[in-house]
């Protein structure tokens, strides 16, 4: 496989160089882009398998909202057996797939939701040449390696990220290593990134303790919440990441998922790794318990304004979520996928896709919302 190496763009605080990969796989057999949009699947259960069942280390699914039949669902490596992870696509509602980036260990796959032809892959250990985020500008077709440039030694992943719903050029990312990480931004769609907010002399930046969650208030992008994994704590910037003040949470633990509500944003969600969601109703100033203690909250998914999904992989009590008062309490929706990662809604075609990450049961579901 031929790679074509870009000129290098250095920046103030950091550079970036950029790798046009081939997908993974020989772009000619991909097959095209359908010609007349395949009809919505018959559901008539409430959970039905999809597709890849018994996969392994299934970890992150997107679906495109303007195309809601393309489908694309990142795994990790397995360490144990050395198997590689990959990116597979479907175009046909999860009927069949093809892979489109192959020998990558995916943490992430979040898609530009507006025309959906923009998707980005953070990735972990074990990629060339350091983790690093993956980008396709043609809905995955093609992919080229997204690299920050900087010393990256000890790190272990390219962890969240987030595309500003206004300004979609502004993208948002964390890292996560033996040393700690860091927080960056770009106002390129991912060609170039700096630290933010940047390190002073004699001072490190905050958020280097490593980044584990990143949210950003719809109604009003310059507002983040990003969590940092040590010592666990969650922080809040109202100017775009230039600034950042630290935010008083319940438990001091790591903040696995941070939500804003899109139709609420007052309302923000706060998952534990520990187990446990927490809600603020007042932009993150104050939170209360909203999910019992032993389910471990990672993403939410909203219908309407008040009804909202939750995946949960924590041991035998995980699954996915249902509340239909915004949040305020919550019901596991039995049976169904029980150790799920995440969670991707289709709200046109009232759909939830969810990932059963455990053994031969594994693969993707759907839950038709009723």
């Amino acid at each position: 496989m031929e790679l074509r190496h870009l000129r290098p763009r250095v920046l103030v605080t950091l550079g970036l160089v950029a790798i046009t990969l081939l997908s993974g796989c020989n772009d000619s057999l991909l097959p095209p882009p359908p010609r007349t949009p395949p009809r919505p699947p018959t559901q008539s259960a409430t959970w039905d398998l999809v597709g890849l069942q018994g996969e392994t280390k299934l970890i992150s699914v997107a679906v495109v909202r303007a195309r809601p039949w393309e489908i694309l669902v990142g795994t990790m490596n397995t360490y144990s057996s050395e198997t590689p992870g990959k990116i597979l696509r479907s175009q046909d509602w999860g009927k069949t797939w093809t892979v489109v980036l192959d020998s990558v260990s995916v943490s992430q796959i979040v898609v530009e939701q507006n025309e959906g032809n923009r998707v980005y892959a953070t990735l972990n250990m074990g990629n060339h040449p350091t983790p690093v985020i993956a980008r396709s500008l043609d809905a995955g077709r093609t992919w080229e390696w997204v690299d920050f440039g900087i010393d990256l030694d000890g790190l272990a992943r390219v962890g969240p990220l987030r595309i500003d719903p206004v300004h979609t050029n502004v993208v948002y990312a964390g890292t996560i290593g033996r040393y700690g990480g860091g927080f960056y931004k770009s106002t390129d769609m991912g060609t170039s990134w700096r630290l933010t907010p940047p390190d002073r002399p004699g001072e490190n930046s905050v958020l280097r303790g490593g980044v584990s969650a990143i949210a950003i208030d719809p109604k009003n992008p310059n507002e983040l919440y990003v969590a940092e994994m040590s010592p666990g704590s969650v922080y809040k910037s109202y100017d775009g990441g230039a600034t950042f003040q630290v935010l008083d949470i319940p438990v001091l633990d790591v903040p696995d998922g941070i939500e804003v509500d899109p139709y609420h944003s007052n309302i923000v969600y706060l998952g534990m790794r520990s187990g446990g969601l927490f809600r603020s109703s007042d932009h993150g100033a104050s939170w209360g318990s909203s999910l019992a203690a032993n389910a471990w909250a990672s993403k939410i998914v909203s219908r309407s304004d008040s009804l909202l999904f939750a995946s949960s992989g924590w041991n035998a009590e995980g699954g996915m979520f249902g509340s239909t008062d915004a949040g305020v309490t919550w019901s596991l929706l039995s049976p169904g996928p029980r150790f799920v990662h995440d969670i991707a809604i289709d709200t046109t075609n009232n759909f939830v896709y969810s990932l059963e990450v455990q053994g031969a049961e594994s693969g993707l579901y759907r839950y038709k919302i009723r």
